[in-house]
């Protein structure tokens, strides 16, 4: 239902790594390749730590295309990756980061990157040409809705989340009337190294990380209860690997071992977590009673001076807040919009929970609680009308660190409504009799659940907006296809194996 969100609509997918399309957004590339107005997926890593650039950016373009993107909607930043247990990181060098085949600029397989493309010249690896390109490849397009990997174990994820919201930071600040949907994805928490959920005929999406030792969101601002929930077609939930559009997308990696990954890469559901682009900070002078103030409304929630370090190491996030000084008598925000508005919600990201928040508006202090979860002070449902000054009071003797402030007109966040079936959401569920359903919906109050011996439908406003297709188990057929998808892993597997050995001899189609 909420795909219709990207009908007629410039979408714009940032990924790190030839791969990642597939833990990020595989299936929903395909849901919405004819109903997108244009896709397109931008690569910032040629991936060539290990496998020759021609390679890897090959198979990224082969991958895609089976999901409907074309090689001239795919833009490749020409940035080398760089491996988890790494000490360095072009995320942290100012004048030239010098990869490990000592490369110290763009390139691609065509011989010029974005970079070249637009300034006709290859940009040195360091931080600031990194986001540089984003920034220029952002106000190039100009996507009605930005995807883009979030905060997790791999370092080149780290740097690409961090970059795309510092570059989106200072678009929001230099454009007021442009407000893209912004949708974070993380590939490993619920992907690479997610639930092992396509092992039987029901394929699911399971996040049981303390249950099963899984790795974490490493975002501390997000809430697994608030994600945004995109279904996967069948297509790429179809038990059968011969079936699914994921087998054959993990299939064109040749050089990578995801294949391997395909039962947690495989789920019922994609997993976002939307951000706003609507804080009217943008359209204020802010003022602090100590610390910087840049911080407050520059799109990004955190940073941290060491992304590197391995996939198992806990990055401290130690840079990116303001901090006003627990000497400080007054610990206050002061914001002055450039015009009135009308407010109804203030998001706070802070490091470390606060005693007590003091709101004043136009020098009158309200009654206003907020509510406090993962690390963020939420007060919704204020009605402010015309407010020109705003004023956010903090009671606390410890140092008062901010990530980010948003003050929201609206907070108008994506709508969904499915039916789940044991936590988790179908195409197909096979079962000898007529399951328990649950609504997961984030808008819906009046709705009504048809059920049949062969489906089960949720409608609202005499319309299905969802279902359920029931089949009868038969053992025997889940055996069967049970074999069938080892027998085609296995094939799949020494193809990828041979592959790998003709490249060692110049294949160049391969």
């Amino acid at each position: 239902m909420n795909c219709d969100l990207f009908k007629n609509k410039k979408v714009l997918l940032f990924v790190p790594h030839q791969d990642d399309e597939i833990n990020i957004a595989y299936g929903l590339l395909y849901k919405i390749r004819n109903i997108a107005k244009n896709i397109k997926v931008v690569y910032s890593t040629n991936g060539n730590y290990v496998v020759k650039e021609k390679y890897r950016l090959k198979e990224g373009i082969d991958s895609l295309k089976i999901v409907g993107i074309k090689k001239n909607n795919i833009i490749f930043m020409g940035y080398s990756d760089q491996i988890p247990e790494a000490k360095t990181h072009l995320y942290h060098e100012k004048d030239k980061w010098i990869d490990n085949k000592n490369n110290s600029f763009t390139k691609s397989i065509y011989n010029n990157d974005y970079h070249f493309l637009k300034y006709h010249e290859h940009a040195i690896f360091n931080k600031e040409n990194f986001v540089n390109d984003i920034n220029s490849i952002i106000l190039d397009e100009m996507p009605d809705i930005i995807i883009g990997i979030d905060f997790d174990s791999h370092p080149d994820h780290r740097a690409l989340s961090l970059s795309l919201e510092k570059a989106l930071g200072r678009i929001l600040k230099e454009n007021n009337n442009y407000h893209p949907k912004v949708l974070k994805a993380f590939a490993y928490p619920t992907s690479y190294k997610g639930y092992e959920d396509y092992n039987f005929n029901n394929p699911s999406t399971k996040f049981l990380k303390e249950e099963n030792g899984l790795e974490t969101l490493q975002n501390p601002y997000f809430n697994w209860k608030n994600r945004v929930i995109f279904k996967n077609p069948k297509q790429a939930t179809n038990y059968l690997y011969l079936k699914n559009i994921y087998f054959y997308g993990l299939l064109k990696h040749k050089s990578q071992y995801i294949l391997n990954r395909i039962k947690q890469v495989v789920n019922s559901d994609l997993v976002f977590f939307e951000r706003n682009t609507d804080n009217l900070l943008n359209k204020a002078k802010i003022n602090v009673s100590s610390g910087n103030p840049d911080y407050l409304n520059d799109f990004m929630l955190f940073d941290t001076d060491n992304i590197t370090g391995g996939i198992n190491r806990v990055v401290t996030l130690n840079k990116g807040y303001t901090i006003i000084n627990k000497t400080d008598k007054d610990k206050k925000v002061t914001i002055e919009f450039l015009d009135e508005f009308n407010i109804n919600v203030i998001k706070i990201y802070v490091k470390n929970s606060i005693k007590k928040i003091v709101l004043k508006t136009n020098d009158e202090t309200l009654n206003t609680t907020f509510k406090y979860e993962n690390n963020v002070y939420k007060a919704s449902n204020l009605n402010l009308e015309k407010i020109k000054k705003l004023e956010i009071i903090f009671d606390d003797k410890n140092d008062i660190e901010i990530g980010e402030i948003e003050v929201l007109e609206n907070n108008n966040c994506i709508k969904y409504a499915y039916l789940e079936i044991d936590g988790n959401i179908y195409n197909d569920y096979y079962t000898n009799d007529v399951p328990q359903v649950k609504v997961i919906t984030n808008f819906l109050d009046n709705y009504v659940i048809n059920k049949t011996d062969k489906s089960i439908e949720l409608i609202y406003n005499e319309k299905t907006i969802d279902d359920i297709r029931l089949h009868k188990k038969n053992r025997l057929i889940l055996n069967i296809k049970k074999y069938v998808n080892k027998v085609t892993l296995l094939l799949g597997r020494i193809y990828q194996k041979i592959v790998k050995e003709l490249r060692k001899f110049g294949g160049k189609k391969l």
